[in-house]
């Protein structure tokens, strides 16, 4: 009787070892790729943004250069 306690007390100690083992291992696999992509993410959106910040200062200079020549040209028309 004893030994068969132990035996199924050995049996579901393995059992749930294996169980947590392959929790952990899933938990793991799953949660360590999607840290790493939101990082990546937010890497990516981080440059997106100073980029984006970049090329916006970009356009309005342009806008505002276009604007400038255009204002100096009809003053001229108008003179």
């Amino acid at each position: 009787l004893v030994m068969r306690i132990v035996t199924v007390a050995v049996r579901v100690l393995a059992m749930t070892t294996v169980a947590v083992a392959v929790v952990v291992v899933m938990v793991v696999v799953v949660v360590v790729p999607v840290v790493a992509v939101q990082m990546l993410m937010m890497e990516l959106v981080a440059m997106a943004i100073e980029k984006g910040m970049r090329e916006v200062g970009v356009m309005i200079q342009q806008v505002l250069t276009v604007l400038r020549i255009f204002l100096v040209q009809s003053a001229e028309k108008k003179f």
